[in-house]
């Protein structure tokens, strides 16, 4: 059964031919009049959920609308690495095959789950819990390693045939590696399997090697340990200074390790150089095994993304710029690289995205180029040869690795479901539920139509138009923040030669009745003009104005309109405020300006026709952004 799982992979990933993928897409396309397609499983099965529903179910549904399985659940997902689906349903946990079979009824403990699915290895083992205790199963759901441990974390490394069990007691972790029958090997601070059966331990605070029947093989006496070997040398820390050793603690290339200095990361490379890593100035450099150096250390180097016997790539990861040198370090080329990853950090794709004087193009793991540099927006992989990128006015563009566009629509969110098969869908942005799903292939059918295209390019528009008006509206903001804080910078100004007014004051003024009072004068009063109503204007309008030393309103002006006679409407309500309680300095009344933000909001009016005034004025209190 595990030999055959990479093979269920590859099918399932094989592109349908041009007829079964049109006959695959008009098939979808009467699905999702029912539901909503959430994942392809393989033969012709999707993980689905039926729309409509307040509580939606997870079904699994093929092609030809059969339901596959016996129940609903909550939630089903694919066991990565793994031919099982997880099915969720309440508080348990339980596991079928893709034909719908249940394999492992509810009985496990879904809580150490985090929303990704299961914890998996690619041996088709799963980490399961069940009344506090851990263990695992296989995929016939026989128990592999009894439920017997407790421990804050148990999980399988996906190509290591060990089981790692984490403890936390008085203070301290502590690491098990166990085999899949239930044997302890090591027990220790920190263990870690390696390669080729060396598994790195730390104990007393001290790394070393050991091997898979437990046997201690480098004692643990290095302070840093790096968990890669290259060329069969591992990079340690003893006493403050690195070393290369091999797996008798033999070190090697000494010399040219004394030419370093001891505050660098040291790293043997398949390349046949030392990559020396400076943490204090965040540089990276190179010299041979005989010290000479090779490539200087920069800033602009910060990590060895990539090397062989023919090129070296050093990246700036914060920037994320790509350099590429030969084996002698003369520098080669120079892009700004992006990697789509997925939820474990894993790479997406085993392309890289990279770019060159504006243009995005695609590289391969061994940084040779794959994809000419031709487009002007970022290639998002959707799977590992197909991507996805903007081809302006919200048209997104399916691209294969010669660059060929396959396929192009006004989508927000584009979805790969294997066998060359897409789905995308856009929303309305002012009714989240109004929805369109179109599904496409590589060969550029596609199961949208004419008047389906023309609403998501209306809906594009739509959507970019609102986004121009929340930038001015951010901006407005900015302005008017600045504003008020120039304004707070004097303690007193002056109108027209009057008495001083303060800004600043021991005791501010007061509307009568105190700041709810305020708020429940203003929405009983403040009206929302028609001509800003009918023209969809929202916003904050702010008015200034000076509460005299009778507590009368006076020098009524908007700081900061919006337009639609929505100043005029803040002004007037203003004016017409009762007589607050003046502002105090030194326990006397005086002249003292104060500034009102009033915000015009359609949703908090319209949103409440048929309650009362006391509703409308407390859900009003509730929304206004006005500070105390």
């Amino acid at each position: 059964m595990i030999l055959m799982l990479p093979l269920l992979a590859m099918a399932q990933n094989k592109p349908l031919t041009q007829k079964q993928s049109k006959a695959h897409l008009k098939a979808l396309k009467e699905l999702s009049t029912i539901y909503e397609i959430y994942n392809y499983i393989g033969n012709d099965t999707y993980i689905a959920y039926k729309k409509g529903e307040n509580r939606p179910r997870a079904w699994l549904v093929n092609t030809a609308g059969n339901k596959l399985l016996p129940f609903e659940f909550d939630y089903i997902d694919i066991v990565e690495r793994c031919s099982l689906l997880s099915l969720f349903k309440d508080t348990l946990i339980g596991f079928a095959d893709r034909s719908g079979n249940i394999i492992v009824p509810l009985i496990y403990d879904n809580s150490i789950y985090d929303g990704d699915g299961p914890i998996f290895a690619t041996r088709g083992h799963i980490v399961v819990r069940k009344d506090g205790k851990y263990g695992v199963i296989d995929t016939t759901g026989r128990v592999v390693v009894p439920l017997k441990y407790s421990g804050d974390y148990i999980y399988l490394d996906y190509e290591v045939p060990f089981i790692y069990l984490d403890k936390y007691s008085d203070g301290q972790y502590t690491e098990y590696l166990i085999r899949y029958n239930g044997d302890t090997v090591i027990i220790a601070e920190d263990v870690c399997y390696m390669s080729d059966g060396i598994i790195r331990v730390r104990k007393d605070n001290l790394y070393g090697l050991y091997d898979t029947t437990g046997r201690e093989i480098v004692k643990c006496q290095y302070d840093v340990f790096n968990s890669i070997p290259y060329n069969g040398l591992y990079s340690v820390r003893k006493d403050g200074h690195w070393k290369l050793i091999d797996l008798k603690g033999k070190e090697h290339f000494t010399t040219a390790l004394s030419k370093i200095d001891d505050s660098c990361f040291v790293r043997y490379s398949t390349s046949g150089l030392i990559f020396h890593y400076s943490n204090s100035n965040s540089m990276c450099g190179a010299i041979d095994t005989n010290g000479r150096t090779v490539i200087a250390p920069d800033s602009n180097y910060t990590y060895v993304f990539y090397d062989d016997s023919e090129r070296i790539v050093m990246t700036d990861e914060e920037d994320y710029n790509a350099y590429v040198f030969d084996i002698k370090g003369n520098l080669l080329d120079s892009y700004s690289y992006y990697i789509d990853v997925c939820c474990d950090e894993e790479p997406l794709s085993k392309y890289i995205t990279v770019k060159k004087n504006g243009l995005y193009g695609l590289v391969d793991s061994c940084w040779n180029l794959v994809m000419p540099f031709k487009f002007k927006n970022e290639l998002s992989a959707v799977d590992n040869n197909h991507f996805l990128t903007d081809l302006g006015d919200g048209i997104k563009g399916l691209v294969d690795l010669n660059g060929k566009i396959l396929f192009k629509a006004p989508f927000d969110w584009f979805f790969s479901h294997g066998n060359g098969i897409y789905s995308g869908n856009s929303y309305d942005s002012r009714d989240r539920k109004n929805k369109i799903v179109g599904f496409a292939d590589i060969y550029g059918n596609t199961t949208l139509t004419k008047e389906e295209y023309a609403t998501m390019q209306r809906w594009n528009k739509q959507r970019e138009e609102e986004e121009r008006i929340a930038a001015e509206k951010r901006k407005a903001q900015a302005e008017n923040k600045s504003t008020t804080q120039q304004l707070n910078k004097s303690t007193t100004i002056t109108f027209d030669g009057e008495e001083e007014v303060f800004v600043v004051v021991e005791e501010p003024p007061r509307f009568p009745g105190g700041d709810s009072a305020l708020y429940m004068y203003l929405c009983m009063n403040l009206s929302y003009p028609d001509a800003a109503r009918e023209n969809k204007i929202e916003g904050m309008v702010v008015v200034l104005f000076v509460v005299e030393k009778d507590g009368s309103v006076s020098n009524v002006r908007v700081l900061r309109d919006i337009g639609g006679g929505c100043g005029e409407a803040a002004v007037e309500v203003v004016k017409n405020m009762p007589r607050w309680e003046p502002g105090r300095q030194a326990g006397k009344a005086i002249r003292t300006q104060f500034s009102l933000p009033l915000k015009f909001e359609l949703k908090s009016y319209d949103s409440t026709n048929g309650i009362s005034q006391e509703e409308k004025c407390n859900f009003l209190l509730n929304q206004s952004s006005y500070k105390k």
